[in-house]
Parts: C-alpha cells; structure tokens; sequence
C-alpha cells in the first residue's frame, strides 16, 4: 500500500470517519452519511475563495480559528438544545442498541419538518439546521478542539440519517446500492463521509496539471499536509482527555 493512502487511512480512522477519497460515493447506499446537497458553510466559501493557492489544511485552520466563538463549547450544550434527543438517539447507535419505535418516530417527524414533502429536498429550515451541524463538525475535525463534543456532533448526525433513510423512496437501486443489507439496516451502521472537496488536498491538486514532475511534487505536499493534521488531531486529543479526566476529579 502507498504512503499516500496510508496516511489518508490513519487520519480519517483516528477521528472515526471514512476517508472521502476510500469511499463508496453513491448516496443511495445508506451506509455512508453524506453531507446533504446544496447544504454549504464557512469553510467552503473560503476553500472556494481560495483557488488552490494555499494548502487546504492551513485555509481550514485559519476559518476554525474565525468560526471558534460561534462553536459549539461542550457536549452539554448539544445535550439541552433541540438536538438533545437525537443526541440519545445518535448515542445508541454508536452503541448497537436496538432503537424502539419511539425512536424510529422521532428522527422520521424530525427530519420531515426539514425537507419539502413533495420533493424530498431540504427546506430552509434543514438548510439551516444541517449547515450549523456540519460547520460544527468540520471545526472539531479541523480542530480536534473538544472530542466529546465532536463525538455528539456525530451522533446527531447518525440520528438524523434515521430520518433521512425513513422518508427515501426505496427503489431497485436503492436495493442494490445497499447490497445484503435492507436499507435502513444499513443506515444504521453508517459512516460519516467527509466532504471530499474540503479534504481531498492531492486530488485537487493533480487535477489542475498534466505535468508529472509537478503532481508528484504536490502529492508529497498533500501527504505532508494530512500528516501535520494526524499529529496535530492526536496531540489535541491527547490534551481534551486529560482535561476531561482532571474535570472528573473535580
């Protein structure tokens, strides 16, 4: 295996994601939470701003740093906000506990006062809601400011792909996309995919040139890149559970 995937590997499993660049990219297999359509942030217009003149990593960074007092602080703050029960939700899938129907119900109701009935798509109000979540979650990835709260970030996240998979139109290709697996048992073994246009440093990069000699100079450039967020994510984790540990103590 390349050095490139294995640091592209190391990175996404340390902060319980798939990597964007490994994954399965069909929407219909619902066993990848993707970011929903048209749902945009902070991050993409600055990457979008940007045009490639600098490496992602440090564009991220610099947005992180702009985007930390509108941030959510701590776990307790998802815990007793609106997205309080779909945090216990999100909680008891990562632990495979079986849901009831009380909680089929409420991430179906939930996520159907986010989308237009007729059409399936978000309405403003999902909009809303999904690109606080995602801005959220792209800030503790970038970050690694607080584990917990990017862990409760993530459960919601997985509640509400419950949601999502309750109201899709099962199809043959549905079936098929989800392969053995019924769709809704597949959603609730998801895996949350970063937006691969915010993350994908290499790709991007090789795209924009023919020239070999200078995609392999770039692709070292990437590669270092998601090494320097490996040590910086580990680093800052290392630090918040020794922190949450001392605050137990308290």
């Amino acid at each position: 295996m390349s050095t490139n995937n294995n640091a592209s590997q190391t990175l996404f499993r340390f902060v319980s994601l798939r990597n964007p660049q490994l994954t399965e990219t069909k929407r219909r297999n619902l066993g990848f939470i993707h970011r929903p359509s048209g749902v945009r942030g902070l991050f993409d217009e600055a990457i979008a701003s940007d045009a490639g003149k600098n490496l992602k990593l440090n564009v991220l960074s610099e947005v992180a740093r702009q985007f930390d007092t509108a941030s959510f602080k701590t776990e307790k703050e998802i815990e007793t906000s609106d997205f309080g029960q779909l945090l216990i939700i999100g909680r008891k899938i990562s632990k495979n506990e079986k849901l009831d129907d009380f909680h089929f119900k409420f991430t179906k109701t939930f996520y159907g006062n986010l989308i237009d009935l007729s059409n399936k798509e978000l309405n403003s109000k999902g909009l809303e809601v999904f690109q606080n979540l995602w801005n959220n979650f792209i800030y503790q990835v970038v970050t690694q400011k607080d584990f917990y709260t990017k862990e409760a970030i993530g459960h919601v996240l997985k509640a509400l792909h419950i949601g999502f998979a309750q109201h899709m139109e099962i199809d043959e290709d549905v079936i098929k996309a989800n392969g053995e697996k019924k769709p809704l048992e597949n959603a609730l073994i998801g895996k949350i995919v970063l937006p691969k246009y915010l993350f994908s440093e290499d790709n991007d990069l090789n795209a924009t040139t023919s020239d070999t000699s200078r995609s392999t100079s770039e692709d070292k450039i990437g590669n270092i890149a998601q090494q320097r967020l490996i040590a910086k994510a580990e680093k800052n984790l290392v630090v918040s559970k020794a922190n949450y540990r001392k605050e137990s103590l308290i």
